[in-house]
């Protein structure tokens, strides 16, 4: 079975975006890791308000409402996704990380 141009290019694209948001967030981590006053167990302490240990894709929405920040499920799924290394619906510090 063949593929269109069309249909390629497609693929093309969608991959190249996914190269470049992998950039960009490295990109971010080393703003955070470079930054002196950045402490990583903080922010996740911050987030885990109710020092479970571990984050849930809720204690995400309502730190990013917190902040202001309107995001809808499927936002907050694809952040929550890619912490969560274990795929077991749980963010630890070691997944934050």
């Amino acid at each position: 079975m063949s593929l269109s141009n069309s249909c390629q290019r497609k693929i093309c694209q969608y991959f190249t975006l996914i190269n470049q948001n992998e950039k960009q967030q490295e990109t971010a981590k080393q703003v955070f890791c470079n930054n002196t006053y950045f402490q990583i167990q903080t922010c996740f302490n911050r987030i885990d308000k109710f020092k479970k240990g571990y984050l849930i894709p809720s204690d995400f929405t309502e730190f990013m409402l917190e902040n202001k920040v309107i995001c809808n499920e499927e936002e907050v799924y694809l952040v929550f996704k890619d912490f969560d290394r274990r795929r077991n619906g749980r963010v630890t510090l070691e997944d934050f990380t």
